[in-house]
């Protein structure tokens, strides 16, 4: 097949690293597989294969207006250009993106819904075109039954639930090492990621626990805030911030916990390659049901209420004054390895890509 994969860019976020496992994955299957992604910024190429072929439209326009335009036009020839079998937009504004540029074009087109419909985007027009874009689309992948069920019918029946993929070649933790006093989360600094709970939360577990550390990796609009929070409330030489590393499983596989601190979420990757990799996992309960689809509270890890400091705190606690709970809870998660390996994901994405191009 003639795969597309559309993205806005191969940065590190939780949509770049799902494009990354399913095209790999697809290459290794000998498919012929594009990466066209819309924005200029080219960071993150080094994770793809080198026979995939790496799209990178450019506007050279800065008007608000016509620069999106001639983004839409220029994807709309190279769509003509190459005729794809299949074009897979991820996230809702690259669906929408796409299928203004395939127009009456007839190839296969099966979106993705990546975050949580209630809450982005926050716009009624963006919305509108939203739900209209999904309903012209062949198939729509969404990461949970709640996110498929907050459309209408019409997108409903043409939904597939599919959870995301873990990259196959997470390291092994050695369980001779003992755990580093080390709390870590590792996301885009957004205020979707609610930081701020994360560090309010730490800042009273310290309190008990001050030989403990939390180090966070991200990048993102909220980092100076986030620093200046920290430094206001004391908390400078235990609160790190780092940059997105390609050795962030390597750093962080012998740390004490992973907290998620999220307001809503589709599946976050970073709580996924956690449980991965043998740390023992504290999530927020947040929409739209990503975190509960894969944790077992108490059983493989940690859920929290949205929002509660509180509740946060005392699964920190528990961890630490749990150890041998905490280590059976972290050796069952890493089970979600076979569960959502690149194989059986990307099997289930060609389920639905084989039934679409039969239709």
């Amino acid at each position: 097949m003639k795969i597309a994969v559309i993205a806005w860019s191969l940065s590190s976020g939780g949509i770049e690293r799902v494009a990354s496992v399913l095209t790999n994955r697809m290459i290794d299957d000998n498919h012929e597989v594009s990466i066209i992604t819309l924005s200029d910024n080219k960071e993150g190429v080094e994770l793809y294969n080198d026979k995939i072929k790496m799209i990178h439209l450019s506007s050279g326009f800065n008007n608000r207006v016509i620069r999106p335009m001639s983004k839409i036009l220029e994807l709309r020839r190279y769509i003509k250009k190459k005729k794809y079998d299949v074009l897979i937009p991820l996230s809702f504004g690259i669906v929408i993106t796409t299928i203004i540029a395939r127009g009456f074009s007839k190839v296969k087109t099966i979106g993705s819904e990546r975050t949580d419909p209630s809450k982005e985007p926050n716009s009624r027009i963006m919305k509108l075109l939203r739900n209209i874009a999904y309903s012209r689309t062949s198939k729509m992948i969404f990461q949970t039954d709640e996110a498929k069920n907050y459309f209408s019918k019409k997108v409903q029946q043409k939904g597939v639930v599919i959870p995301n993929p873990i990259h196959d070649n997470l390291p092994i933790r050695d369980s001779r090492l003992s755990r580093e006093k080390i709390m870590v989360n590792f996301c885009r600094l957004v205020p979707q990621k609610n930081l701020f709970l994360l560090i309010d939360s730490f800042f009273d577990f310290c309190v008990d626990y001050p030989e403990y550390k939390l180090v966070i990796y991200g990048r993102g609009p909220l980092e100076k805030e986030l620093r200046d929070y920290i430094n206001k409330i004391g908390l400078a030489e235990k609160i790190e911030i780092y940059d997105f590393t390609t050795e962030i499983h390597l750093k962080i596989i012998n740390c004490a916990m992973f907290v998620s601190s999220s307001d809503y979420e589709g599946i976050s990757n970073s709580m996924l390659e956690a449980m991965a990799l043998g740390i023992p996992t504290i999530s927020t309960d947040c929409p739209v049901g990503g975190a509960r689809l894969v944790i077992e509270n108490m059983e493989n890890g940690i859920l929290t209420t949205v929002g509660s400091r509180k509740e946060l705190t005392d699964a920190m606690k528990y961890v630490v004054n749990n150890p041998v709970e905490a280590e059976i809870m972290a050796n069952r998660a890493i089970e979600i390895r076979n569960q959502l390996s690149s194989s059986n994901i990307v099997q289930r994405w060609y389920d639905v890509i084989f039934d679409d191009l039969k239709s």
